[in-house]
């Protein structure tokens, strides 16, 4: 079993890092966390955070206080670590490509400080071939072999926001290395400090690809439901009854398993990584065209609701709608604007719709920040008072039904609701279902 006493550095604490910080140090292993953003090191040092997950506010503010948890922006703080966790960001770059800079720069200053035995376990999203790369700076920088003096191997963080403190211990963790020595010695290392399941799998790029297969299955299975959705919507047909429905058909060890449809796929992974795979699919001479078709469709979704608002709007003749947005992440129960459909949303309306939002969780100054413009924060109350149309982005479990129909009253009486999720379907039998939208 590992040692309580040995020192684990997690470089990159933001949502992914602090979470795995947190999983680890309430085993009571020590945490070196290293950030660059300096504001984000000071919250974590007083037991705060800046990112929204049940559980994770307690959590942080206990294995601080215990002393297991410190962070700060000095790379030369790994020099102690046993083991160090990579979960810096990879952005789409301009032309749409996977920007590795954070990825090589973290490298280079492992490479500064690292010693022998060393483990480096690489788990932020990147393309084939990234791991190797990684691999290859920190041991030219370090001057240590691979596989021998040092071991590098890349491990996929597969957890679902909303969920990752339970899900971190309960989903298995893929493990992949260019030597088998290494493989072993970070699956020995993640069974012994949160008991879950390992795969191990061949090679770097067998781990690499099964990330970006993972979000590729997810991303095209939206785009699945939102096509039976909308052709459901046109037909006058219950979509969430025909997927379940049809979820209910034996296939092999498990059944037919098609997702809900949504306003619009948001978050990190789910938006860049199947655009990763559709270059990658082009840089060898395969067919992207599924891919970016099911891109397509996700990313017509906000485009489709809007649509419908502006049909109910002129068969209202309504001249100046108050239009409510509730819900701004792209995932219930997570503070996370990254490319939320709310953004598109919100910039669609702006100009011809007097607008105002709600979110319990989203920090008004990163909408804003999101959305270049002050924007009209309010309580659930005020945001509905007067209303004619609202949308919800996501169903945040702190926003019930029963608030949401306590409300309905202060409401303009030509109402709509916009459900963007499908979070809160027993609206339709209290507002009635001519003024319910859910595609």
């Amino acid at each position: 079993m590992i040692k309580k006493n040995i020192e684990i550095s997690v470089v990159g604490v933001g949502y992914i890092g602090t979470v795995i910080s947190c999983a680890l140090a309430s085993e009571n292993i020590n945490i070196n966390g290293v950030d660059l953003d300096k504001e984000n090191v000071n919250l974590l040092n007083e037991g705060k955070t800046l990112i929204s997950e049940p559980g994770i506010d307690e959590k942080i503010e206990e294995i601080v206080k215990r002393g297991y948890f410190s962070c700060s922006s000095d790379f030369s703080s790994i020099k102690s670590s046993s083991v160090i966790i990579v979960t810096v960001g990879t952005p789409l770059s301009e032309n749409l490509e996977a920007d590795l800079t954070q990825v090589e720069n973290v490298a280079m200053e492992i490479g500064k400080y690292i010693s022998k035995g060393t483990l480096i376990c690489l788990k932020s999203t990147v393309i084939p071939g990234s791991t190797e790369r990684f691999s290859e700076i920190i041991s030219q920088v370090s001057g240590l072999e691979l596989g021998k003096d040092i071991h590098v191997a890349f491990s996929p963080e597969r957890i679902a926001e909303g969920k990752a403190l339970e899900e971190i211990r309960k989903f298995p963790i893929v493990i992949g290395s260019n030597n088998k020595a290494s493989s072993s010695l970070c699956s020995k290392f993640w069974k012994e400090a949160l008991g879950v399941k390992t795969i191990e799998v061949t090679s770097f790029i067998a781990a690499e690809l099964t990330k970006l297969a993972d979000n590729l299955w997810i991303d095209s299975n939206i785009a699945l439901a939102n096509l039976i959705s909308s052709l459901a919507y046109k037909l006058g047909a219950n979509s969430n009854e025909i997927i379940d429905s049809a979820n209910t058909l034996p296939k092999g060890s498990s059944y037919v398993n098609i997702l809900r449809s949504s306003i619009g796929v948001g978050g990190s992974c789910l938006t860049k990584d199947p655009l990763f795979f559709a270059n990658l699919l082009d840089d060898n001479g395969l067919d992207s065209s599924m891919v970016r078709n099911a891109r397509k469709v996700n990313e017509s979704m906000p485009s489709e609701y809007l649509n419908l608002v502006r049909r109910w709007l002129e068969e209202k003749n309504i001249k100046k709608p108050i239009v409510a947005l509730i819900g701004l992440a792209f995932k219930s129960d997570t503070n996370d604007l990254r490319f939320t459909p709310m953004a598109e949303v919100y910039d669609s309306l702006k100009n011809d719709m007097s607008l105002k939002v709600h979110d319990p969780i989203v920090r008004k100054e990163d909408f804003e920040n999101l959305v270049k413009e002050r924007v009209n924060f309010l309580s659930l109350e005020n945001v509905m008072k007067n209303s004619h149309v609202i949308i919800f982005g996501c169903a945040h479990t702190s926003i019930t039904l029963e608030m949401i129909a306590d409300h309905l009253p202060l409401m303009n009486k030509e109402k709509l609701i916009v459900d963007g999720r499908s979070g809160y379907p027993n609206l339709a039998d209290i507002v009635g279902h001519t003024n319910y939208i859910s595609i």
